[in-house]
């Protein structure tokens, strides 16, 4: 999770930066969580598979910000998941402790 955090973060400090330009120009800069994905490396991890998208439909939501004809300045400089940013409280994202395998 420390890692996310610090790309988050960085993503952020990189569009404070370019924000201005970039909107201008329509380029958005993101952090993307597409959210859970029932893959092989993610299987380990976790225990309920109810809410998991497979990879094409998580690759869906990030094409369609890719592709998009023009940028919402709500999404820049945010972490999005389906086309919407992220609520972080206390700095952190929401964690879904019940659905963590604990060793």
């Amino acid at each position: 999770m420390p890692s996310k955090v610090a790309q988050v973060a960085a993503v952020r400090a990189l569009a404070s930066e370019r924000r201005e330009h970039d909107l201008a120009t329509d380029t958005l800069i993101a952090a993307v969580c597409p959210g859970m994905v029932d893959t092989a490396t993610s299987r380990p991890w976790f225990s309920d598979y109810s809410q998991a998208q497979s990879p094409p439909q998580a690759a869906e939501a990030v094409l369609d910000l890719v592709f998009s004809d023009h940028v919402d300045p709500a999404l820049y400089g945010q972490l999005v998941r389906a086309g919407k940013a992220l609520d972080w409280h206390d700095g952190t994202p929401p964690v879904e402790q019940d659905r963590l395998v604990t060793p």
